[in-house]
């Protein structure tokens, strides 16, 4: 995964020199637009571009699992992860489990003592 690191960060950057291209043509178009509220039109725009790369990453996302991680060229059987099997714990269990890490017992007060102070 490491040597794949340096080309997620160029994707990235490339992606902001395609994103701002396009925020650049919709704003022209918003400067030249005759419609009642020229913002809303240009908002509609830019939230069916971030829609539609959404959509692409989901669909690369399924073919990758699909077809790529399914492929013995591509990805060894012996880099496929066994399913784990969970073992269900009851309440008392799951305290005595958090309560044994100083770290999680720690987390978890901060975030019980966030949702106080916030619904002061």
């Amino acid at each position: 995964a490491k040597r794949y690191y340096p080309l997620f960060g160029l994707g990235a950057n490339v992606a902001l020199i395609f994103s701002g291209l396009y925020v650049r043509f919709v704003s022209g178009l918003r400067r030249t637009s005759t419609a009642a509220d020229p913002w809303a039109g240009s908002l509609k725009l830019l939230m069916g571009g971030v829609s539609a790369a959404g959509l692409v990453v989901l669909a690369l996302f399924q073919y990758m699992q699909k077809k790529v991680m399914t492929d013995p060229e591509c990805v060894p059987p012996s880099a496929v992860k066994q399913s784990k099997t969970k073992t269900s714990m009851g309440i008392k269990e799951s305290a005595a489990y958090l309560a044994s890490s100083p770290y999680i017992r720690d987390l978890a007060t901060l975030v019980i003592c966030y949702g106080m102070s916030i619904n002061i």
